[in-house]
């Protein structure tokens, strides 16, 4: 029954107290929920500190990057690549028993903090992909945003027709 409300509560991002919302599921308290949620994070880093090579690569996306949120939700915190690098040196040595000057390259878009914190660890920054592609198509479809905000508003308007 835990985890039938663990694997609901994770796979749908739903928040901790959904467990008190009437639902077919025996009831159970948000503590509970709480407590088993950090042993099983804690059983995940253990499986992977014992199979993390002596050599890894760091892959960064700001966007679900939740790990950072407990760290940087102040409204003065500084979101600086020096942060970010404190903040892995600390996470990989405290989690995974590991040092940062392992980590053979970073995996990640192509903004000055990654390109920054990349500088500040003396490896190389793999640049995503999909980022330049999107970059590219913003440059290209510019010219055209005109035409393109008149389709959009064509199409809503057609959409609601029905």
């Amino acid at each position: 029954e835990l985890f039938g409300w663990l694997e609901w509560v994770v796979k749908n991002n739903l928040p901790l107290n959904f467990c008190e919302s009437y639902t077919i599921l025996d009831p159970i308290c948000v503590e509970t929920q709480c407590r088993s949620l950090h042993k099983v994070a804690r059983a995940v880093e253990a499986k992977l500190a014992a199979e993390m090579p002596d050599q890894f690569g760091l892959i960064i996306d700001a966007y679900p990057l939740l790990a950072m949120a407990p760290l940087l939700n102040e409204p003065g915190d500084d979101h600086s690549a020096e942060t970010h690098r404190v903040f892995l040196q600390e996470m990989l040595r405290m989690d995974y028993g590991k040092d940062i000057g392992m980590s053979a390259f970073i995996v990640g878009d192509n903004c000055s903090v990654n390109k920054r914190l990349a500088g500040l660890l003396h490896i190389p920054l793999v640049g995503c992909a999909s980022h330049r592609l999107n970059l590219a198509m913003e440059e290209l479809l510019e010219k055209s945003s005109q035409d393109l905000g008149s389709v959009q508003a064509l199409m809503i308007k057609l959409r609601s027709l029905n």
